[in-house]
């Protein structure tokens, strides 16, 4: 009785896991409708910084990937408050990892890079 309970409770779990991994992909895919249809740079900027962190619970690589695309995009528009924003959100989404040091070491070297672009801009 208590293994049947034990195997039980193990697949409830399961399922619930790959349900919550799915909604996750499901919300991956309606963002980038949406950044497709984004018009403004603040636009794009939003949805590749809801992309990059909400890819960490799905995919770390796709996560980098949209992380990459959302700094790229950031200074290719030299708006410098989105450059800020664009490695604060890279510097948050790594925090994400904060018992990992390699992650957390890339948190605070955005960080710092956002800081410095703020210090050199006046901002």
């Amino acid at each position: 009785m208590r293994i049947q309970k034990a195997t039980l409770l193990f697949l409830v779990i399961a399922l619930v896991g790959v349900k919550s991994f799915s909604q996750e992909a499901a919300k991956i895919d309606t963002m980038k409708s949406a950044l497709a249809k984004a018009k403004t740079p603040e636009e794009k900027i939003y949805w590749l910084d809801l992309m990059s962190r909400t890819a960490m619970n799905v995919k770390l690589e796709l996560a980098e990937e949209y992380g990459k695309q959302l700094i790229t995009f950031a200074e290719e528009t030299r708006d410098r408050k989105l450059m800020i924003k664009a490695y604060m959100s890279n510097g948050l989404r790594c925090s994400y990892f904060v018992g990992q040091k390699d992650y957390t070491t890339r948190s605070i070297d955005y960080y710092n890079k956002a800081f410095d672009i703020a210090r050199q801009n006046k901002m």
